[in-house]
């Protein structure tokens, strides 16, 4: 490249001046008492528009039929348990408890079981 040309020189010293001094000594907003922001005098970082919102999709109730109630039919459970044929009684207190008549060993597994299993499913009281 060689040597920079001499015309091209800038043969005048470079001056700095120092920056004018705006305000000595700052105050911050807790020592003036005036809040730059207010609660509650924002939108909270919400999207502001003034476009008219897309459509939503209509939600349309299934066709199949799966949520429909269905009717649940007496069980053995409730005939046994209204005509007062099971071993057992409901204690009302503040907690449902069942009282059995019988003592649990001498209970027939094999015909009262399934019955219980099947009053399950009964809702009503």
């Amino acid at each position: 490249f060689g040597d920079f040309p001499k015309t091209h020189i800038n043969k005048q010293p470079l001056v700095v001046e120092p920056m004018p001094i705006t305000n000595t000594a700052e105050q911050s907003i807790a020592a003036t008492g005036t809040a730059i922001l207010k609660r509650g005098g924002g939108i909270g970082g919400k999207v502001t528009s003034l476009n008219k919102p897309k459509d939503q999709a209509v939600i349309v109730a299934p066709k199949a039929g799966a949520r429909n109630k269905r009717l649940i039919t007496p069980s053995e459970f409730r005939r046994f348990y209204d005509r007062g044929d099971l071993p057992i009684a409901i204690q009302h207190g503040q907690t449902n408890n069942i009282l059995w008549k019988v003592d649990v060993l001498q209970l027939d597994y094999h015909h009262y079981l399934p019955i219980f299993f099947e009053g399950i499913r009964e809702k009503a009281d």
